[in-house]
This record gives C-alpha cells, structure tokens and sequence, in this order.
C-alpha cells in the first residue's frame, strides 16, 4: 500500500524572512490535512513561522505570523517539536543544508 502524502499547492510565494520559494506543503504530524486559510506554517529553510492568509484557485497565499500568532504558536508543542526536529537537520547537514 503506498504512503502517499497530500500537498497543499502554493502560488510560489517566497518566505517572508529569508526568501526562499515555497511550492507545497504538508503536516508533518496528519499526513491527510492539508493546508487551508489560518494554518501555521514553518518555513523549510529558514524555520519561520508563516501563516496562509487565503486561497484561490491557484494556490494559497501566506503571510508573517502577528505577534499574538507567534506568541501562540510558539505556545504549541507540535510546533516546537517541528523547529527542533528542523534545527537538528540543519545542524547535521552543516554546509551541506539544502531543502
């Protein structure tokens, strides 16, 4: 049986903080949600917290947290547990980190 995972489509957007593009993604933690208006989001490249604004058609288009979002979100363990685990991939790869 194949693990397939659902992906949210993006329109391309580029990360707030760091500019990296951002073409989909996924919950690390339910591997049938996907992405919808108000969901937080972490920044593979960087770590920053993003959160999806709205839809259309074509995609989904994010936004910087407010400061009560971060505040919160910073608050959540599933969202703690995803920066550490992305932390730890970054400080194993060294140089070599590339999303």
């Amino acid at each position: 049986m194949s693990q397939e995972r659902r992906v949210g489509r993006l329109l391309l957007t580029p990360c707030h903080a760091c500019g990296f593009i951002i073409e989909g993604a996924g919950d690390v933690e339910d591997a049938g949600h996907t992405p919808s208006p108000g969901s937080l989001m972490i920044c593979i490249a960087c770590g920053a917290l993003t959160v999806v604004d709205g839809s259309t058609a074509l995609g989904l288009y994010m936004r910087p947290p407010t400061p009560d979002e971060h505040r919160r979100a910073l608050t959540d363990a599933r969202v703690v547990r995803a920066l550490a685990a992305r932390a730890i991939l970054e400080a194993r790869s060294g140089d070599q980190w590339d999303p």
